[in-house]
């Protein structure tokens, strides 16, 4: 049994004739007039041609009237017929009265419409509505003053070069539009493609479309023979690649103006396709461009899998082509594909892309080097003094260690700016021991950071030790319910302090102080010039030295908890009312990209989940504690947090972006569809490397000016966040977590904040200064008490780089800027062999590193030539 291309009705082997629309069978093959092709209801009759059912001047109803047939085949007969209500020429394309009473084909005919409304674009016939009048079923199709590509080219024969393009380009256009709205037309041939008195390519006829989903399951074998793939040919297999296929053949006989495969035989077109025997296009013509050959026999692979992904693929991929150029042109919205598949030149040439990136390993190095100088202090690692802070414990606590207990360098901190060295490099270690399992009070990490001495509870204990193990600071949660009592001996406390007894002599006490609290000033030798202690019961309670850098109650003030001020505020809870709107509107009308903003908030959900999981790890609680805090969800909140903002950003900018600004875009479209080696993607990522490259210059030389005019030193202080990191490996794994989480938030508060000054101010210039004057002012504001001009120039740069790098590179260039700012700020960063610390604190600078020649080698297309250092042209313009 065979299937009838036109009308799909099974047909005897021996039949000549297809009994349901009369298709002529020669040889035990199906064929027609015009070998293989079934007839089409689109294109013209000849000039002596009949009517058809009705006659010129009939009236549908009271609203059609019939001007002519245009066409006429197994699936219907197509009338050219005016609008009464409207005043406006359409298409009536009227099922054949043997199957109206078919309900099976009826339904395939609603479904031709449902299936055809659901595409909207310029490069396909649009399909308006379905009726029944008088008995009769039609579709209300827009009319198309043309003809068919298929007359065209047997008319006027090949197609100019410049012309061939151009319809290869509208036909990929529409194509992708049908395949993005999920639908496959499956009958793709020049005899469904109408030329329009302007030269517009619309493709039309979707009587054998369907939803690529439902179509997956079937088998039936339906089409234009001649016009098929061979996977569809020989088993009904319909696919996107499937439509690539005979999309390539009829480029082929535009570029080429001969068909690839010319016979009136199933058999033989079976036979040319297993044969894989294409002969080249360029043997046909003389003037076809390589890269449109080379194109063409990758759209006619036997194997599906080896063709372009998609028809805008072969868009990318015709000579010359701009897939957004054409599609803004036409004055439509890019698709996210679309996006995807942008000609954006993203190779680059070795004598650019190395002197950046040797510039970038210098910065990342150079700093490294420098900043090695801040952390030689750490002499002792905090497993040494862990060590020894259980020393100090079994010597003023004694018996049983507790069960709980973590630990970790800071830095000590003087309550003013005044007190500050030029260079402020003292170190302290903390530790902290509990019956409980220890929580952090913040909301923004699961870390244990030492304002837990702050907050003890009943039996805990807190010990702060210098670098070389000696007491500095004590704490002991003890009931208010003990009485006061006299000083023990206070031997153990001196010997833990590395001080000698003799050398302190006792000190008077304001009357204020409660009983149980004892001072010592220091009359000979070193060390601190006072220290006070409080005894409980005679046991002590709490200790502290009196250096201006070493009381522990500046150190462990809990800073994190200190209100923040109304801009910042505002700064923070704005942009996420603005971008709810904006995403609601769009959900609304349908539009955005929902599974890259999954994606993307995805990413940022999972780096937070790791950053948790890594914080919370067994080091600082047992696994029934830690099984118990995940089953409460306490991890997941921060993550969601953050994920769903970045959800609602990108479903709030994306569509806005794509129509107005699409190559922002285009590198993590790219990166959506896994093109790990894309030269654009490369390119992006060493544009945030080296934007990351230049701030990192400019906010050290502000901190040497800073130190220059005020004396103040920001360069070579150690972050806090940085001496966590290097406490434990996990957590510097965990601030590498976090520095990936916390980009694409940020990119999106930028983008936010754009949008909405856009909307205010109305002019993208006026929008691009007030984003850019925004960090200065917030700058300006920081409460803290360093210079307002320090945080104004620093805005002013931060400002300046990012705004380049986002609205040049694009969302994902700006995403690697903010990842390795983040990093270089959370993680000690410094190239120290030979120390405690070297390996720990060289991972950032090396990561780095890895990445930005990973990134430089990819923008490069994969190849590092010396001729390309050397000037070589075709390095330098080598094509995506």
């Amino acid at each position: 049994m065979a299937v009838c291309p036109a009308c799909r009705a099974s047909i005897p082997d021996q039949s000549k004739f297809c009994s349901a629309c009369g298709t002529p069978v020669v040889g035990g093959t199906l064929t027609s007039p015009e070998t293989v092709d079934a007839p089409s209801s689109s294109r013209p009759p000849s000039s002596g041609s009949h009517h058809g059912r009705f006659d010129p001047g009939h009236r549908i109803g009271e609203r059609y009237r019939i001007v002519g047939l245009l066409g006429e085949g197994g699936m219907g007969e197509v009338y050219r017929a005016d609008d009464l209500e409207l005043g406006q020429s359409v298409a009536l394309k009227f099922l054949p009265d043997r199957l109206v009473a078919d309900p099976a084909e009826l339904e395939r005919f609603r479904r031709e419409v449902r299936i055809a409304r659901g595409i909207a674009h310029p490069n396909v016939c649009r399909t308006y509505d379905i009726a029944t009048l008088e008995g009769h079923v039609f579709l209300v199709m827009e009319y198309v003053d043309g003809e068919d590509l298929a007359s065209v080219l047997r008319r006027m024969g090949r197609p100019s070069p410049d012309k061939a393009m151009e319809i290869a380009r509208q036909l990929c256009l529409g194509l992708g539009a049908a395949h993005e709205a999920g639908v496959l037309h499956r009958d793709l041939k020049p005899a469904n493609i109408m030329i329009d008195g302007r030269g517009k390519v619309r493709i039309t006829d979707f009587g054998l479309a369907g939803l690529a989903e439902e179509l997956a399951e079937e088998s039936a074998v339906a089409g234009t023979p001649a016009y098929m793939a061979p996977e569809q040919l020989r088993d009904g297999k319909v696919s996107v690649q499937s439509d690539i296929f005979s999309l390539g053949l009829i480029l082929h006989e535009i570029f080429t103006g001969k068909r690839v495969f010319d016979t009136h035989n199933i058999a033989e077109l079976k036979k040319l396709h297993s044969e894989s025997s294409l002969s080249s296009p360029s043997s046909l013509v003389q003037d076809l461009d390589p890269a449109a050959e080379r194109l063409l026999l990758r759209c006619l692979e036997t194997d599906p899998s080896r063709r372009p992904s998609s028809a805008y693929a072969v868009l990318a991929g015709l000579p010359g082509g701009d897939p957004l150029a054409a599609a803004l042109a036409a004055g439509e919205t890019p698709s996210p594909e679309l996006v995807a598949n942008a000609r954006e030149r993203g190779v680059i040439s070795p004598r650019v892309g190395i002197p950046v990136l040797l510039a970038v390993l210098a910065v990342f190095l150079g700093l490294g080097v420098l900043r090695a100088e801040a952390l030689r202090p750490l002499t002792e690692s905090p497993a040494v003094l862990a060590v020894q802070a259980g020393q100090v414990y079994d010597s003023l606590v004694g018996g049983e260690p507790l069960p709980y207990r973590t630990g970790g360098l800071i830095r000590s901190v003087p309550d003013s700016l005044e007190a500050r060295p030029p260079f402020d490099t003292g170190f302290l270690y903390w530790r902290v021991w509990s019956p409980r399992a220890m929580e952090s009070p913040e909301f923004h990490t699961e870390g244990i950071y030492p304002n837990r001495l702050q907050e003890l509870a009943h039996g805990d204990v807190g010990i702060v030790l210098d670098m070389e193990g000696n007491l500095l600071g004590f704490r002991r949660a003890i009931p208010d319910s003990l009485s006061w009592a006299g000083v023990a001996d206070v031997a153990p406390l001196f010997a833990a302090m590395g001080l000698d007894s003799t050398d302190y002599a006792r000190s008077a006490l304001p009357d204020t102080v409660a009983p149980g609290s004892v001072a010592w000033e220091r009359v000979s030798g070193e060390g601190p010039e006072r220290i006070e202690a409080v005894y409980h019961a005679g046991i002590l309670a709490a200790m502290d030295t009196e250096a201006p850098l070493l009381r522990t109650d500046r150190l462990f003030r809990n800073r994190p908890g200190q209100p923040a001020p109304v801009p910042f505020v505002l700064f923070g809870m704005l942009p996420i009312l603005a971008a709810t709107l904006f995403a609601v509107r769009n959900l609304r009308l349908g539009r955005g990209d929902r599974r890259g903003a999954t994606l993307f908030a995805l990413v940022v959900f999972v780096a937070y989940m790791v950053e948790s999981l890594l914080m919370l790890s067994l080091g600082r609680m047992d696994l029934g504690h830690l099984l118990t805090r995940l089953s409460m969800g306490i991890p997941f909140g921060h993550a969601l947090y953050h994920a769903a903002f970045v959800w609602v950003g990108y479903m709030a900018l994306e569509p806005y972006l794509r129509k107005t600004r699409p190559t922002m875009l285009v590198s993590w479209a790219r990166l959506v569809g896994r093109r790990w080696r894309d030269p654009i993607l490369g390119r992006d990522v060493l544009a945030g490397l080296a934007g990351a490259a230049a701030l990192m210059v400019l906010m050290t030389g502000t901190s040497f000016l800073l130190r220059a005019t005020n004396g103040l030193d920001q360069f070579h202080g150690a972050r806090e966040s940085e001496l966590f990191a290097v406490s434990r490996f996990p957590d510097t794994l965990a601030q590498i977590a976090y520095s990936v989480a916390f980009a694409p938030p940020l990119v999106m508060l930028v983008l936010v904040f754009y949008l909405g000054l856009l909307v205010v101010l109305r002019r993208e210039r006026l929008a691009l200064g007030a984003l850019l004057a925004l960090p200065v002012v917030l700058g300006g504001l920081n409460p803290g008490d360093l210079p307002a001009w320090y945080f104004g120039l620093g805005g002013l740069f931060i400002g300046a780089v990012t705004l380049i790098v986002i609205f040049r590179f694009g969302v994902f260039a700006g995403a690697v800027l903010f990842f390795v700012m983040n990093l270089q700020s959370s993680v000690p960063w410094a190239l120290a062999p030979g120390t405690w610390y070297g390996a720990t604190a060289a991972l950032g600078p090396v990561l780095v590193c890895i990445l930005a020649v990973w990134a430089m080698f990819t923008a490069m297309g994969g190849q590092l030539s010396l001729g390309g250092v050397l000037g070589d042209e075709d390095a330098r313009d080598r094509p995506v």
